[in-house]
């Protein structure tokens, strides 16, 4: 999870104060057991809080869901430029059916495609341009970015996810705080036989946090009832490496963030006005 590598032009100096970066997993926007299988009235229902935000300044990143992680299972091997473009294309779809539901409640919106604008060395970001969203935002226009394949100088290809995204945009523009909005409400963890959320998550206490979030990805694994979690096609990691990268942009750069429940009626709209959401915070 570097978070120094950008290079090149990046405005770094940009502080926005009160830019909220708000990343809603690709879970929560399609049904990830069935390949392209959008929620319309989920888009619908989180664009419609957004707009009742009344949030001027707004970075979307939405998931791939099952426009993406099934897609990239069968391509992403062969590193051919067409089968890339597949799972691209795919990804292109879901993010025009969020921005026509944004655009229908009356938000002005714009797409920003990762493929076009970064760059991967290893499977790790190495740069990716954010001045279409630096315009975008002086514009009052919400830019919306999402997961996606993009080109990488020593693989050919390789998947730059939702949540590595969250992280660079937030930390480049200062942001005052990033959201994961997820089908959970927040992180949980197991002690022997009792399972509790956890309500902060910081550099002091994440490395005795880190046993028992580790033995809650286990035991949901091997849960019949998590089967179909297990079967999600999910290729962008899961909770805790989602942590480890929040983590990191809370210790580098001092911004926190939220990890809540983004398929709860009003949780979104919550989380964009600073009310209290359940969820656990990543704080510095």
């Amino acid at each position: 999870m570097p978070l120094g590598l950008w290079r090149g032009s990046l405005v770094l100096n940009l502080k926005m104060s009160e830019l909220r970066v708000l990343k809603i997993g690709g879970s929560v926007i399609t049904n990830k057991s069935k390949e392209e299988t959008p929620k319309p009235d989920q888009m619908r229902r989180i664009s419609e809080e957004v707009k009742r935000s009344g949030v001027s300044k707004l970075v979307l990143i939405h998931g791939a869901g099952s426009f993406g992680h099934p897609q990239a299972k069968k391509y992403f091997e062969s590193k051919d430029v067409r089968d890339a473009l597949k799972t691209h294309a795919a990804v292109k779809r879901l993010n025009g059916m969020f921005l026509e539901a944004l655009s229908d409640v009356g938000l002005e919106v714009v797409p920003v495609h990762p493929m076009s604008c970064a760059v991967m060395r290893g499977g790790v970001l190495r740069t990716m341009s954010l001045e279409p969203v630096r315009l975008a935002l002086t514009k009052r226009v919400i830019p919306v970015l999402h997961g996606d394949i993009c080109l990488d100088e020593l693989r050919g290809f390789s998947i730059l996810s939702g949540d590595e995204i969250l992280v660079h945009v937030a930390a480049a523009f200062k942001a005052s705080k990033a959201g994961a909005g997820v089908r959970e409400d927040g992180v949980f963890a197991k002690q022997d036989s009792k399972i509790y959320m956890l309500r902060e998550i910081t550099p002091s206490n994440f490395e005795a946090l880190r046993p028992e979030i580790e033995e809650f990805e286990r035991f949901l694994l091997s849960e019949s009832v998590a089967t179909a979690a297990a079967e999600e096609h999910d290729v962008t990691g899961r909770m805790l490496s989602k942590v480890e990268r929040l983590l990191g942009l809370a210790t580098a750069h001092s911004v926190p963030s939220l990890i809540f429940n983004a398929e709860k009626e009003g949780n979104v709209l919550k989380f964009l006005r600073g009310e209290k959401v359940l969820g656990t915070v990543v704080s510095p």
